[in-house]
C-alpha cells in the first residue's frame, strides 16, 4: 500500500469509495486477476501526484534529500500535474475504451503499467444525504419539524409535508435548511439535521446519534441516490449546491477523477472512492468497512497492489483501517 498524509489543507490527492452497484453493467463477472499474475512485474511503482503548495521540505521528509542537480520542486510539480504528461488511455495500453467492453478494458488495465487507486476524502469533502422518518421526527422533535416549515406527514391541500430525503451538506438552495437563508428557523433546521447527540453510552457505535427521525449518510447510500452513486464519486465532487457554480475548493476531486478517467481508469473496477460521514469519529463512520472492502475488491479484480490516496481526515480513517 502507498499511503500519504499531509498537514496541508489544500493538498490534492484522490478519494475512493466502495459501492455495491459499481459493476452491475459488466457483460460478465470480472476476473480476479490471478490468471494474469504471471504477466505482472514483481515491483510496480505508483505515480505520485501532489499539489503546488507542497514544499521541498515536505517532499524531503517523505522521500529523503534530493540530489543537488534535481530540478526545483515547483518545476517538478508543474510538469507532474500537466494533463499531457501521460498519453490518453495510458493505463490500458493505449486502447480506446469506446471499443472495449468493461471486462476487456479491465483486462488491459491488468496488463498495463498502472495500479488501482482507492480515494479517501477529507473533512467536509463528502456530500451528505438525510432520510426522514416523518412520524418519528414529528413526535420526538416538533420544534425541528416546525422550524423546517412542515406541519403534516400526510399529503393534502395547504399542507407542508417533508420529502423523504434531503441533501444536507451542502443543502440545495430550495431546501428548508439552505445556507443562504438569514432566518433563525432555517439555521436551526440545518443545525438539527447536522447535529449529533451525545447519549452517554459506553458503546462507541451509539455514543453519538442523529436527531430522532433522521438518518444521515453519504450521497449514493440512500434509496433515492443509490443509482447516482458512480461508485462513490458523485459524493466527492461538485459540493456546492449550484452545479454550474463551483467556487474553490467545492469541485473537490472532480479534476482528479477526469484525469484518471482520461488515463483509462474505470470507476468501480480500477478506481474507487470511499465517501463517509465526516461528522463521526474514525472509529464509528462507515469508512473503515468500505475502505477495507474497496482495497480487497480492487486487489482481487486486478491482482495488483492498491494505492490509497487519502487527504486530511481521510488519512486518519486510513490509518485506523490499516491498524
Amino acid at each position: 500500500f502507498f499511503f500519504f498524509s499531509s498537514r496541508r489543507r489544500h493538498t490534492r490527492f484522490l478519494p475512493v469509495s466502495w459501492a455495491r452497484r459499481c459493476v452491475q453493467e459488466t457483460d460478465s463477472e470480472p476476473s480476479t486477476g490471478k490468471v494474469f499474475q504471471a504477466d505482472l512485474q514483481d515491483f510496480q511503482q505508483p505515480i505520485i501526484f501532489v499539489s503546488d503548495d507542497v514544499t521541498q521540505k515536505d517532499l524531503e521528509k517523505i522521500f529523503g534529500s534530493r540530489p543537488q542537480n534535481q530540478k526545483p520542486v515547483k518545476e517538478i510539480l508543474k510538469e507532474q500535474l500537466n494533463e499531457e504528461d501521460l498519453p490518453e488511455n495510458y493505463c490500458i495500453n493505449g486502447k480506446d475504451p469506446r471499443y472495449l467492453t468493461q471486462k476487456q478494458a479491465l483486462l488491459e488495465f491488468v496488463k498495463g503499467p498502472c495500479l488501482p487507486i482507492t480515494i479517501v476524502p477529507g473533512h467536509q469533502s463528502t456530500i451528505l444525504r438525510t432520510q426522514i422518518n416523518c412520524e418519528v421526527l414529528f413526535k420526538e422533535r416538533p420544534d425541528v419539524f416546525n422550524a423546517c416549515g412542515w406541519d403534516s406527514c400526510t399529503e393534502g391541500f395547504f399542507k407542508n409535508v417533508p420529502a423523504k430525503e434531503y441533501t444536507v451538506w451542502m443543502p440545495q438552495i430550495q431546501s428548508p435548511m439552505n445556507l443562504f437563508s438569514v432566518g433563525k428557523k432555517s439555521s436551526f433546521c440545518l443545525g438539527a439535521f447536522l447535529q449529533l447527540h451525545y447519549t452517554g453510552s459506553e458503546d462507541p457505535e451509539i455514543r453519538f446519534v442523529d436527531t430522532p427521525g433522521l438518518k444521515t449518510t453519504w450521497f449514493g447510500n440512500t434509496p433515492e441516490t443509490q443509482d447516482q452513486s458512480e461508485c462513490g464519486f458523485r459524493a466527492i465532487q461538485d459540493l456546492f449546491p449550484i452545479e454550474f457554480i463551483q467556487p474553490e475548493p467545492s469541485p473537490a476531486f472532480e479534476k482528479s477523477i477526469k484525469y484518471f478517467t482520461r488515463l483509462g481508469y474505470q470507476k468501480g473496477l480500477s478506481i474507487q472512492s470511499v465517501p463517509f460521514d465526516f461528522r463521526k469519529s474514525v472509529r464509528t463512520n462507515e469508512a473503515t468497512y468500505t475502505l477495507e472492502r474497496s482495497i480487497t475488491y480492487l486487489n482481487q479484480l486486478t491482482g495488483k497492489k492498491v494505492v490509497i490516496a487519502a487527504h486530511s481526515l481521510g488519512t486518519l480513517v486510513t490509518l485506523h483501517t490499516l491498524n
